[in-house]
């Protein structure tokens, strides 16, 4: 196992399909990120910046994860 604490100390990737996120978790200007800023990347697809959509959620192109804000429709 290996002692390096950028891989030790990270979330895993995310594996659900739908990923609810509290409204605090956005980043400014509605945006969210995939994988999550604090994932491990070194076995995760390319970092991509979505737009939260009227209705409170976000499609991420890589792995179809869909990310929903708490009290979106």
């Amino acid at each position: 196992m290996s002692k390096n604490p950028s891989i030790t100390d990270c979330k895993p990737a995310i594996t659900e399909r739908v990923h609810w996120l509290e409204a605090g978790e956005a980043l400014p200007g509605d945006e969210i990120v995939c994988p999550p800023l604090d994932a491990c990347l070194w076995n995760a697809h390319p970092r991509v910046y979505m737009k939260i959509s009227d209705q409170g959620e976000a499609y991420c192109p890589y792995c179809s994860t869909i990310y929903r804000i708490h009290g979106g429709s």
